[in-house]
């Protein structure tokens, strides 16, 4: 339980502090999620998961450091296990219950419509509290599991430990699973997310934005030309 409180309560305070400059981008699993669906090009989930992995890193041997060095393992921060479920079993939860976080991330804060209603004040706290949830209800699927919604911070662990106990790669598989199927799930379900144009395909966004300048910078010598040869004319170049 404390645990559960401990993550609500973190997790709202450093939305609150860094949704502005970085749109809070603090997990890799989150911002794949913003990546498939478009709200996030390919280049900037990559630079964004190398900062993520560097900033984990550091935490982790600050925490190693901090308990001391020698006599810490990766037990003593918390490394992510699956206890005693057997892989498949951990893998299936992790990718259900991170799907769940998704769709309420998805329905309070991608979705352009529902993010006007709950505003950047209300929908921090949902997200918090659907972690509080999972954290809380996975605690009694087994004894030692964890769900691991973050690979980043499972991996950091194992490797400024040197202990690796097999389980990391549940915190990404399971995780990468969710995000395509709740990409499908956003982008089809409405329908208007792919008509009103706020999905667009990862890779071909940084060509439809060149497009959209080129395009806007093609009417503005347009209107320019024609207030040229007519000044009467009620048509402003500088309009966009």
């Amino acid at each position: 339980l404390m645990a559960a409180i401990g993550h609500f309560v973190l997790v709202v305070l450093l939305t609150f502090s860094f949704a502005a400059p970085s749109g809070a981008h603090m997990n890799p699993n989150i911002t794949l999620a913003t990546m498939l669906i478009g709200h996030t090009t390919v280049y900037r989930y990559l630079m964004y998961t190398v900062f993520q992995f560097s900033g984990g890193m550091l935490g982790a041997m600050l925490m190693r450091l901090s308990l001391g060095w020698d006599d810490v393992h990766a037990t003593d921060l918390a490394a992510c296990s699956r206890g005693v479920l057997k892989p498949y079993s951990a893998l299936t939860i992790t990718a259900v219950v991170f799907h769940m976080l998704l769709c309420v991330i998805g329905g309070v804060a991608f979705d352009p419509a529902q993010s006007k209603v709950f505003g950047p004040i209300v929908a921090p706290i949902i997200i918090a509290g659907a972690i509080f949830l999972i954290i809380y209800a996975t605690s009694a699927v087994g004894e030692g599991f964890g769900p691991g919604l973050n690979w980043v911070e499972c991996w950091t662990k194992s490797a400024v430990t040197g202990e690796w106990n097999g389980d990391e790669w549940i915190s990404l598989v399971g995780p990468t699973i969710a995000c395509c199927v709740h990409s499908l799930l956003f982008v089809l379900v409405p329908p208007t997310h792919s008509d009103s144009g706020t999905f667009r395909l990862p890779l071909l966004e940084p060509l439809r934005r060149a497009e959209e300048k080129a395009n806007l910078e093609k009417k503005q010598r347009e209107r320019r030309i024609k207030w040229v040869s007519n000044p009467t004319m009620d048509n402003n170049p500088n309009i966009q």
